[in-house]
């Protein structure tokens, strides 16, 4: 039965500033594009920080598509116009303009940075039972001399031509091939940056919404920092948590926590990848035992303290299943001594709602809205949870009529989010989730639905699938993206 209720109680998040200078607070946009063209990349503001330039490019490619490639990468040097009209996207005005670095890659096949992929190799794959297998193993083999030579270049770049395209995803009932999962899963315990390019891409029909995406993760893969988070709370660390099961017997191959740190401002984006000892299965979910918590969340303690030389005063985290009793025990065991910690579920809802404003043909009398609920829209459920639309109109951005919907149709859903511990005002609870869905430094959007806790820990937990082995030592988020 279809239910309509009206909401009067609730309360609105403005929305969140980036930052893009290390010591001028005023510059500062919600645009993250308006920011890059207006002041450049938040580290080409910090003193002494050794951001990479020019920033070096490797290449591994078909030789049929090795020209193409070379051609899509100048482009990347060049300003290029929009083809039409955008309510959001701007003119790409080159690599340089944008992030004051130069971009160096190879132009020729015989270039020591480059590896070709013959159209024999190709063939022979083709041929084979498992082609897409046999596809990730001749990448390995063409990546393997770069790991000697990973001090010569930032970032690999891999072609996928439109002839290997078909060995990109394979799904089938009782099994599953990811070849982007595969090779991250293969360079990052190698310590090497890629970025896969596809034909689909190079042909986008919008040219310059492939060189902004394209140009942001090259430069932050090479190390660089585009924007933090403008009016952050002060030493917080914010944890994502998913679970990876991995296919296969024996307890630290059955499930994995995985878990990122971030500082307040954005910084110190890192993965953790957690074999769990003793998992506890409730339904189809697993849970952390009470030591595993405790163990998780004392590493996490020491990963922020050793990039922050100080303790968080808060521990903010955030998960999609909820928290157990014994979860909850191992973490405050773990966080002893820190004065605040708030554990948050946060969740998928297929709650809609609409907007009302005052009619235009009747005085004193509402009419549906042309525009969703605004985003950053909180409607308090109980002492314990509430709604929150992270999509929604954005007035003010550039759109029409001084609205901006991004998703631009359909009806918007809130997150469920849910505080088992905490006692953070409302608002704050939701304004760090709402600053944390324009932390995802891998696009270019004004905002993402999930906040980047989440988000990458759901990106992890499907390519720690592939590692054979673990370390705890954490990983840069750059070397998985």
């Amino acid at each position: 039965m279809n239910m309509a209720h009206f909401i009067a109680q609730h309360l609105r998040i403005r929305e969140p500033e980036l930052l893009f200078n290390a010591s001028e607070n005023t510059y500062r946009s919600a645009n993250p594009l308006e920011g890059l063209l207006n002041w450049g990349p938040y580290d080409s503001s910090i003193a002494g920080y050794l951001r990479a330039n020019p920033i070096r490019l490797a290449i591994i490619s078909t030789e049929k598509g090795f020209p193409s490639l070379v051609k899509h990468l100048k482009r990347l040097t060049e300003s290029i116009t929009l083809r039409q009209r955008s309510e959001y996207l701007r003119p790409y005005p080159g690599f340089r303009r944008v992030y004051q670095a130069n971009l160096l890659f190879p132009q020729y096949r015989n270039d020591r940075l480059v590896s070709l992929i013959t159209q024999e190799e190709l063939n022979s794959v083709a041929t084979q039972s498992q082609p897409e297998i046999e596809f990730l193993e001749l990448l390995k083999r063409k990546i393997q001399p770069f790991i000697s030579d990973r001090n010569l270049f930032d970032v690999l770049i891999i072609h996928i031509s439109q002839e290997a395209s078909a060995y990109r995803i394979k799904i089938e009932p009782q099994y599953r091939f990811d070849l982007h999962d595969s090779l991250k899963a293969y360079s990052a315990p190698n310590g090497l940056k890629i970025q896969i390019l596809e034909d689909k891409s190079m042909n986008y029909p919008e040219p310059v919404r492939v060189y902004w995406w394209l140009s942001l993760a090259l430069y932050v893969k090479a190390n660089g920092i585009p924007w933090k988070i403008a009016d952050a709370g002060a030493k917080t660390a914010y944890v994502g948590l998913t679970f990876g099961i991995k296919p296969g017997t024996g307890r630290q191959r059955i499930v994995l926590g995985c878990s990122q740190v971030f500082d307040e401002r954005g910084e110190g984006l890192r993965f953790l990848l957690f074999p769990l000892e003793n998992p506890v299965w409730r339904g189809r979910n697993p849970f952390m035992s009470r030591e595993d918590a405790r163990r998780l969340f004392s590493i996490i303690r020491k990963v922020y303290q050793d990039m922050n030389q100080h303790r968080p005063d808060r521990v903010v985290v955030h998960k999609t299943t909820y928290f157990s009793a014994d979860e909850m025990r191992g973490i405050s065991e773990a966080l002893q001594g820190i004065d605040e910690m708030e554990l948050l579920t946060i969740q998928s809802t297929p709650f809609r709602a609409i907007m009302s404003q005052p009619s235009h043909r009747n005085r004193g009398k509402n009419e549906i809205s042309d525009w969703p609920v605004l985003r950053g829209t909180v409607v308090p459920l109980d002492g314990l949870s509430f709604l929150l639309w992270t999509q929604g109109d954005v007035p003010g951005i550039g759109g029409r009529n001084g609205h901006f919907y991004q998703e631009g149709r359909g009806i918007p859903a809130p997150l469920l989010i849910r505080r088992f511990r905490g006692r953070m005002p409302l608002k704050d609870v939701a304004s760090d989730i709402l600053k944390l869905t324009k932390m995802n430094w891998n696009n270019l959007q004004l905002y993402n639905r999930l906040p980047v806790t989440i988000s990458f820990a759901q990106k992890i937990s499907n390519i720690v699938k592939q590692l054979d082995k673990y370390s705890e030592v954490p990983y840069d988020f750059r070397s998985f993206i």
